[in-house]
């Protein structure tokens, strides 16, 4: 597989926010932090750009996912920023769940870009799905439990098996998402793609 290295322009970052109350950034952007994996399939990869805007400057490239056994794996990025449908990224690389496949094993990249919503994906790795980004917002739904399967077999599920339709929005460790429950915030996501999250 051919190498794809991004050369992204460092873009100065706001101070860390505290964890009740994210901080905006003079630009708007919304200051959040999560790990997802990059969900375009494209063999150029994926396109990364200097601002949240799809005519913004092209300054590098996500490799494609490559081929672990009978599944793809796409590289992991890291989510620092949120701003008018785009999140902002800081790194990227292959996660440990490529075993035995010749790809980088370090970081592909560590610099400042920015991806569209629909470009990262993410498994959810909480219990409840809330109508804020808050511990004590309404709930929901519950993310585990029993459901019941055609023919009347009680199965348990967990938060890593709801379908996430997409990844929308983030605050602080905050994650919107759109789910079989309906749309809301979940406190933590993971980006494990051929494995269930701690």
């Amino acid at each position: 597989m051919r190498a794809a290295v991004l050369a992204l322009t460092m873009l100065a970052c706001a101070p860390a926010p505290a964890p009740a109350q994210p901080l905006h950034a003079p630009d708007g952007t919304v200051e959040c932090r999560f790990e997802g994996w990059s969900n375009d399939l494209d063999e150029k990869g994926q396109p990364v750009r200097a601002a949240p805007g799809a005519s913004a400057t092209v300054v590098g490239r996500l490799p494609p996912p490559v081929s672990v056994g009978l599944d793809e794996l796409s590289v992991t990025v890291t989510v620092t920023g949120y701003r008018d449908g785009w999140f902002r990224v800081s790194e990227a690389g292959y996660s440990a769940e490529v075993q035995g496949v010749p790809v980088p094993r370090n970081r592909v990249v560590k610099a400042t870009g920015w991806l569209p919503v629909a470009g990262i994906k993410a498994l959810i790795a909480s219990g409840e799905l809330k109508a804020q980004p808050a511990r004590e917002a309404p709930t929901i739904a519950a993310l585990s439990g029993f459901r019941t399967e055609a023919g009347g077999a009680r199965v348990g599920f967990g938060p890593d098996q709801i379908a996430v339709k997409r990844l929308l929005s983030c605050r602080g460790s905050w994650v919107e998402v759109e789910t079989e429950f309906g749309r809301g915030w979940v406190e933590k996501v993971c980006a494990r793609q051929l494995s269930t999250c701690p």
